[in-house]
């Protein structure tokens, strides 16, 4: 079977965020064919070729398949606000509760975290919970952290949401959470 030889982005979403939070990025990219996953969605497929940029939530469940020796291979992989352990596991215990009761609310203060528009965030479901579940209680300090030259970290200088970011990862100043968006062409430049 012949393998397609085009370059395609996969972009993998955090918790919440809506697609539309990775157009400014892709305005500044080279253009390619360019597939948008959501957190709510399996781990799409691609080939060695293709280059994975993931987001927060997305940018840590790949983190720890490369960690693991599970992530199959592209030949770039960007991770966004990534981080090997959140440091405010009770807030997010209390999103998990909110989600419950409160949903819009949880959705509108999730985006006054992220310094983002509310239209970038979704409403979160009641499946929602099982990413939160993850996020808190994911650790992944003390395993060594090598990561190949074909792997590149970015975090924003005010991320309110991860506020310990990976040893080595280059920062985006003055940039929130959402900088995918806010900051494309700064980030799109540092690629």
């Amino acid at each position: 079977m012949l393998q397609s030889q085009t370059v395609n982005y996969h972009l993998l979403s955090g918790w919440l965020c809506r697609d539309q939070v990775w157009e400014p990025l892709l305005q500044h990219l080279k253009p390619a064919p360019a597939h948008i996953h959501n957190w709510r969605e399996k781990e799409p497929v691609w080939n060695p070729r293709d280059i994975v940029f993931a987001h927060s939530l997305a940018a840590i469940r790949l983190l720890q398949r490369h960690l693991q020796g599970t992530l199959p291979p592209c030949a770039r992989l960007i991770l966004l606000a990534a981080t090997d352990c959140l440091d405010n596991r009770p807030a997010c215990q209390a999103m998990i509760r909110a989600l419950s009761h409160h949903p819009d609310q949880l959705r509108l203060n999730f985006a006054a975290a992220c310094n983002a528009p509310p239209h970038l965030i979704a409403t979160p479901q009641p499946e929602d919970q099982e990413a939160l579940r993850y996020l808190r209680d994911t650790d992944l300090r003390g395993q060594p952290l090598h990561l190949p030259p074909h792997i590149r970290c970015y975090h924003a200088t005010q991320d309110q949401i991860i506020t310990h970011p990976l040893p080595n990862s280059i920062p985006i100043p003055a940039a929130g959470h959402l900088f995918p968006y806010t900051h494309a062409q700064t980030l799109a430049h540092t690629l």
